[in-house]
């Protein structure tokens, strides 16, 4: 991010956006909106209702972060929700392995150790980046 964006723009432009997209009844359109929590000011007034029925929305937030609560409020078309689960130790180890292994590339137990002892190990995001 890095710069202020004047929301009042922001909203209308996403706005017209998904009224010219969903005119389009023979398309499909998905947004998908990653880590909606970690906006400054989430908020979910620029996005229009009611969404024509070739639009669907996929927002990813942390579970804590009250953003389903949120949009539930203002939509009132009830919400599908999931919730991802951790993962646990060995499901860890395979989705290192298996990202090492695209570069041909692997640790050998005790780095492995050391990488899935950290705190952030946890984040799925931090394992695909590290």
């Amino acid at each position: 991010m890095g710069q202020n964006v004047d929301t009042d723009s922001f909203e209308a432009t996403v706005q017209s956006l998904c009224r010219k997209l969903s005119s389009n009844k023979g398309q499909q359109v998905l947004f998908v909106i990653d880590a909606y929590n970690q906006l400054t000011e989430p908020a979910v007034s620029w996005l229009p209702y009611p969404l024509s029925s070739n639009v669907k929305v996929v927002i990813t937030a942390r579970p804590e972060s009250g953003v389903t609560e949120q949009i539930q409020k203002t939509y009132p078309k009830k919400l599908l929700t999931k919730e991802l689960i951790p993962m646990d130790e060995s499901g860890k180890r395979e989705m290192v392995s298996a990202i090492l292994g695209n570069y041909n590339k692997k640790l050998d137990d005790r780095q492995m150790d050391i990488l899935l002892n950290k705190e952030c190990s946890s984040s799925y995001y931090w394992l695909n980046k590290c």
